[in-house]
């Protein structure tokens, strides 16, 4: 044999030529330099060159020299506390990652020394800690405050480094004379606060009359931050026989750059009589509320002559039908929310809200205040179906009258007609054109197409897991989608947790196809740590994120966006894929 040519195999009588061990190997490190070792086959990571972690049997990138953000929840029966990394530098070898430990603090509220406080020693306490990730919602936890006292569990490397603000609310026996307290403090093993005196709250005077300038009674005034649904931030006090109110409002409760509070005064309930089986029907508020325009706090303190708000007469809350079809069959257990919210000459507006659900006729039956000829009104009815299986889509009607004609007759029942939803479709794969089985599809509609717009309450979240294929199906409503493919919940997978978002959000509209392929994936190890230092965390739920801020003073800022949720094994390990950076 010589030139690299055998001779040992005979075709048609002549000699044919075979390549050389040494043609061989250097055409297999030639493919191996072209990035073949990411398609290579493994069953440990050991069997991987070195940059290369195994997953689901294929040899994938492993990131290195990346820094990212972590949040560790430990096993339910663990001493250690909720954990956050903000800066977590990920390599080749499997990264430590160490819990808190579980911190106790113990706080006491001290009455004022000298001037009198209308607080009581009892209160619910919702105590909020920012986040060590920048532009993520901030940590709550909820206690109890008893006789003055109150404790909680915190991560040990949150005290002493972070503010946190503590929520006061009355207990259900002085819900309606003591206002809210909020205060804030620096977390310490042992806090103290003070709750401010009675003269250092902001008094609200008011009243409330008819159409006719006859004083309404009983009415529950309260005042809010940030809108109507915003933050309660005062005392419910009821009207008294003259239709006046007083409002206390604390200290910080308002900031003094944007201090518009909206005034809410809700009408008495009533009590109906028992039900034909003699059961106690719930007491029912047929009227409609008052609800300020956005008022400047500092104005409404500052004045000397309590301002009067007009809420006109109603015709009180009667029994409306409706009927809700479907391809020309009744539909069961569909909710209608309708909403009115009526200008008034005087300022301010009056609200009624009701929600009833369709019977087994497709018969639906509401409470709802009528207007009348000279005075009409319109509800806001938002449709929507029993769940998210539900196969017909919802629907928002801005502008549904109703009212009694002139001898007092309501309108005859209106059809409701539901249309199919439209179906979102394909097939999902991996970087390697792969099929990505089991993955859950979550669509969740950031922006809808009914006539109501922003106002319109968004369809329930839709989920679905993808086939054999990587095929998946979701009914949706039409709108706008952010869609997440999350890997099942096992770590041995090859691909990563995708979000499509902003721009890359799917609008759906009709019937559509749309496959969708997954980025490549880099390798991410890590070990989760007591905080002994020394014994590993099974069961320890590790989500890894994006921060858009590394360095403070941050101020606004995108939240951090989440890559992956991982489990540790028994031995307190994980191994999961991250999305490759481009």
């Amino acid at each position: 044999m010589s030139g690299g040519v055998a001779a040992n195999r005979i075709r048609d009588g002549r000699p044919v030529a075979m390549p050389s061990t040494v043609m061989i190997v250097s055409t297999l490190a030639f493919l191996s330099a072209l990035g073949c070792d990411s398609s290579r086959r493994c069953s440990t990571n050991s069997e991987c060159p070195t940059g290369y972690g195994c997953q689901m049997n294929q040899c994938i990138p492993i990131v290195s020299g990346r820094t990212l953000a972590v949040e560790i929840l430990p096993p339910p029966d663990s001493m250690s506390a909720r954990t956050e990394r903000p800066n977590l530098t990920f390599s080749s070898v499997s990264v430590p990652i160490y819990l808190d430990a579980t911190a106790i603090v113990e706080a006491t509220v001290e009455p004022p020394a000298q001037a009198a406080t209308m607080y009581s020693s009892n209160a619910h306490v919702l105590v909020t800690i920012p986040s060590r990730l920048p532009g993520r919602v901030p940590q709550q936890l909820g206690t109890e405050m008893a006789m003055n006292q109150f404790m909680f569990g915190v991560g040990s490397s949150r005290l002493d480094t972070v503010t946190a603000t503590f929520l006061f609310t009355p207990g259900t026996t002085n819900s309606q004379t003591q206002p809210p307290i909020p205060l804030s403090a620096k977390l310490e093993p042992l806090l103290d606060f003070t709750f401010p005196t009675n003269d250092q709250m902001s008094v609200i005077h008011g009243q409330l009359v008819d159409g006719q300038n006859n004083p309404l009674a009983d009415y529950l005034a309260r005042a809010m931050y940030q809108g109507p649904q915003g933050q309660q931030v005062s005392n419910m006090f009821p009207t008294m026989s003259d239709g006046t109110f007083t409002l206390l409002i604390p200290p910080d409760a308002v900031p003094t750059a944007s201090d518009a509070v909206t005034l809410i005064l809700t009408p008495p309930a009533k009590t109906l009589p028992p039900t034909a089986n003699g059961q106690t029907a719930p007491p029912v508020v047929d009227l409609p509320q008052f609800v300020s325009a956005p008022l400047s706090l500092k104005t409404l303190a500052g004045q000397t002559v309590p301002p009067v708000f007009v809420l006109p007469a109603f015709i009180p809350a009667t029994a409306v039908s409706f009927n809700i079809l479907a391809d020309g069959q009744p539909q069961s257990g569909v909710s209608v929310r309708f909403t009115m919210n009526v200008p008034l000459p005087g300022g301010g507006s009056a609200y009624f809200q009701s929600t009833a659900t369709s019977d087994s006729s497709g018969t639906l039956t509401a409470a709802l205040v009528p207007g009348t000829v000279e005075s009409p009104v319109s509800y806001q009815a938002m449709i929507q179906g029993r769940d998210a299986k539900f196969v017909y889509a919802s629907q928002c009607i801005p502008a549904l009258p109703v009212n009694v004609d002139a001898g007092g007759n309501l309108p005859a029942p209106v059809n409701f007609t539901l249309n199919k939803k439209v179906q979102l479709s394909g097939t999902i794969s991996d970087s390697m054109s792969a099929p990505a089985v089991s993955a859950q599809v979550v669509a969740t509609q950031i922006s809808g197409l009914t006539d109501c717009g922003a106002d319109a309450t968004p369809p329930p979240i839709v989920s679905s897991n993808t086939g054999s294929g990587g095929e998946y199906a979701l009914n949706l409503d039409p709108g706008t989608y952010r869609i997440e493919i999350d890997p099942p919940p096992s770590s041995m997978v090859n691909y990563p947790r995708t979000i499509l978002d902003g721009g890359d959000a799917v609008p759906v509209t009709a019937t559509l196809v749309h496959n969708i392929s997954l980025p490549a994936g880099n390798v991410a190890m890590g070990y989760v740590v007591a905080p002994d230092g020394v014994t590993r965390v099974p069961m320890a739920s590790v989500e890894i994120f994006e921060v858009f801020c590394k360095e403070a003073p941050c101020g606004a800022v995108q939240p951090p966006v989440s890559l992956a949720v991982v489990t540790t094994d028994a031995t307190g390990s994980f191994q999961t894929v991250l999305p490759a950076l481009p």
